[in-house]
């Protein structure tokens, strides 16, 4: 089976597997957000409305795949309005990653993602640039086919030298991690069906892929390795730095385009949630600021006050094209980060 049609055939997994699991994924502990009751009722109000997008679009699997973008939309607009204190962490940039595989979004503008370098409570592993690394690696890959001169050879380079910078941008970007946790097995075996990463070797060890065939070798070290030289692997769990972030790291008031920037939202922060005593209630109760999370374009029509969703009636959902491919990254994605 040909890399292009492999990719193909992973268009035809079922979509309710794949609503499915949008609608399951693990969401951060609301305690930990800034303003914990805004982030739940939030994020409720957006795995309801994925539910009933799925349902409304079950006979229409390119809507039902828009279902997923807008549903990561909403979910990262609960963060932004509500967690913006944890933007930084692994549940936040997992998120991202998650909602850019299912819209297979190769340059987004998405806050808060990849994080900073040394963030504030920055997840571990800044798996944001692990993503931009593979997405050039895909790019490089269509790139090297184009100048295919008809032998399996090439081919066979091509796919060979594409794995290995995916493989490799895991030990170069994050080391001490366990890359079983973060895609590892997923790039060399899930994409064995051209040529096995045993089987790389033989290609690799007479070739560059970088002077020879195009491709950008991972940022930091600049190594690209083989089945034969790969690192001893890091054994770290995914876990958050120390540091807190303190503010809206984009200010109290910013915007933000949704797919393909044909709409954009335009997000309010909540200030912390405070715990005030009071005598009539005999405990303490709580309380928190107001905010809005607009959504605007092609025919968005409301704002909702204090939900933390837009309303656009002009969304991923109804005009999400046909994707010809899957792509490497979002396959990565897909495979890995609902276990983690």
């Amino acid at each position: 089976m040909s890399w292009l049609r492999f990719f193909l055939s992973l268009l035809l997994v079922s979509n309710a597997v794949q609503a499915q699991q949008f609608l399951n994924f693990t969401e951060i502990d609301p305690s930990e957000c800034a303003a914990p009751a805004a982030y739940s009722a939030c994020y409720g109000d957006v795995v309801v409305s994925t539910a009933k997008c799925v349902n409304e679009f079950s006979d229409n699997p390119t809507a039902q795949k828009g279902c997923g973008c807008t549903d990561g939309e909403g979910k990262i607009n609960c963060f932004a309005q509500a967690c913006w204190n944890r933007v930084y962490g692994c549940e936040y940039q997992r998120q991202v990653d998650y909602y850019r595989a299912e819209c297979e979004l190769r340059s987004p503008d998405i806050p808060f993602w990849p994080a900073p370098d040394n963030a504030p409570g920055g997840c571990s592993c800044n798996t944001g640039v692990i993503i931009e690394t593979i997405y050039v690696a895909e790019v490089d890959f269509y790139s090297c086919i184009q100048g295919d001169d008809g032998s399996l050879t090439h081919l066979y380079e091509c796919v060979c030298c594409g794995i290995a910078v995916g493989a490799s941008a895991l030990f170069d970007i994050c080391p001490a991690t366990n890359p079983e946790d973060i895609g590892l097995s997923v790039i060399l075996n899930d994409f064995n069906q051209t040529v096995p990463w045993p089987s790389c070797g033989a290609y690799l060890d007479g070739i560059d892929c970088v002077s020879g065939f195009g491709y950008v070798a991972p940022l930091t070290t600049g190594s690209i390795y083989g089945p034969s030289n790969t690192p001893v692997p890091g054994t770290q769990t995914l876990f958050d730095e120390p540091g807190e972030v303190t503010a809206p790291p984009s200010g109290s008031v910013f915007t933000w385009y949704g797919y393909e920037s044909s709409y954009y939202y335009a997000v309010t922060a909540l200030a912390p949630e405070q715990v005030v005593l009071t005598t009539a209630a005999g405990g303490a109760k709580t309380t928190q600021a107001g905010a809005t999370i607009t959504g605007t374009g092609v025919g968005a029509t409301s704002t909702t006050p204090g939900s933390g969703s837009g309303t656009t009636k002009g969304s991923a959902a109804q005009s999400l094209r046909p994707s010809i491919v899957v792509s490497f990254a979002t396959f990565v994605l897909l495979g890995v980060s609902l276990s983690l």
